[in-house]
């Protein structure tokens, strides 16, 4: 799966939708890894609230997105440092 800029996704939680997405691309990662990026997406997103992407930029950087609605009063909002 690719993202909206392009991007190839890791992984993913919502937790609007309560769902967690695993690229299937990335199979061959051992059990116990892909246990553990389960485990950290939702926990964040139960956590932070939002919308939480595990990405690949096209240079091989793994990059974390998190974005929250505007309406989500329940969802952490950090301030810019």
């Amino acid at each position: 799966m690719t993202g909206q800029d392009g991007n190839i996704v890791l992984c993913g939680s919502n937790s609007y939708e309560k769902k967690y997405y695993f690229n299937e691309e990335f199979d061959s990662l051992p059990e116990a890894v892909k246990k553990q990026l389960h485990v950290m997406c939702v926990w964040f997103t139960e956590e932070c609230g939002g919308i939480l992407t595990m990405e690949f930029e096209p240079d091989g950087t793994l990059e974390f997105k998190h974005t929250i609605s505007e309406y989500d009063a329940t969802a952490m909002k950090s301030e810019p440092i």
